[in-house]
């Protein structure tokens, strides 16, 4: 090794001085710098799988999103179903309602119409019995009692209403059976006649014949009068008036009983006593 120009203590020298040198290279250069890329290299996985980890949870929160939304849209239509069904309900109960109502407000109206009817119709028949007994009277020549005349005129107009409800008289028979009573009631005379004669009901008044004993007094002064007091408003076909025969006018006659009208037949028919 002299030849060589190598020494030995000097070699082995710088071979212990090269081998320190790269133990504290390693201890306190490769280590830390090693260590430091071994954290960064750990800490760039964790962060790899944390975006794993967040993209997983986005997906995830996406599809939870999306089946909000379609529940939402599923619970909207639901809402709009039911208020759309709600409010046809309540038109339907409203339409109800206001039927019912009107209902009732036209059979209030009906009834109180009816009512007003009858009220009107009671009315005019006092008004005729009192024009009838008030005619009678001025015809006669005497007082008559104006209570009993119109109690008596009354009751043949409710008779007479009567059997034309129950279809067993026509409207111009009926009124002619009512004015034709009137008038015999009203036109009482204690004194007989020498010279019966038959009044025979006047067309279209209906089969009514009615036999009295008169003394014939011409009087057409009296007649106008009479016809013109015992004019009443008829039914359904007209009116009808009870005027005695021609050559009749100014009539007196006597009789006792007023005859029921008989419902079984289609006329009603009475032959009043003479009193002697």
């Amino acid at each position: 090794m002299d030849q060589l120009g190598i020494n030995g203590w000097q070699l082995l020298i710088q071979l212990i001085a090269f081998l320190v040198f790269i133990w504290l290279l390693w201890k306190f250069a490769v280590g830390p710098i090693v260590n430091v890329l071994d954290q960064r290299q750990h800490r760039i996985s964790e962060s790899m799988a944390a975006a794993e980890r967040m993209q997983a949870e986005l997906r995830s929160t996406q599809a939870r999103n999306e089946e909000v939304l379609l529940e939402a849209r599923r619970e909207a239509q639901d809402i709009l179903s039911t208020a759309r069904t709600n409010g046809e309900q309540m038109l339907t109960r409203a339409r109800e309602e206001a039927n019912t109502q009107a209902e009732t407000y036209l059979t209030r109206a009906e009834e109180s119409l009816r009512q007003e009817s009858e009220q009107a119709r009671q009315l005019l028949r006092r008004e005729v019995a009192d024009l009838a007994v008030m005619a009678a009277g001025r015809i006669i020549r005497k007082e008559l009692d104006p209570g009993a005349q119109t109690q008596l005129i009354e009751d043949t107009l409710a008779d007479a209403s009567r059997v034309s409800t129950n279809g067993t008289l026509s409207g111009n028979g009926v009124q002619a059976s009512a004015n034709r009573e009137a008038l015999v009631g009203a036109t009482r005379s204690p004194a007989p006649s020498e010279n019966p004669v038959s009044a025979s009901p006047t067309a279209g008044t209906g089969d009514v014949p009615v036999d009295t004993s008169v003394r014939p007094e011409p009087n057409t002064g009296n007649q106008e009068t009479l016809e013109g007091a015992m004019q009443s408003p008829g039914g359904p076909e007209g009116s009808v008036s009870a005027a005695p025969a021609a050559g009749t006018s100014d009539v007196p006659v006597d009789t006792s009983e007023r005859p029921e009208p008989d419902t079984n037949q289609s006329s009603v028919s009475y032959r009043p006593s003479r009193r002697s």
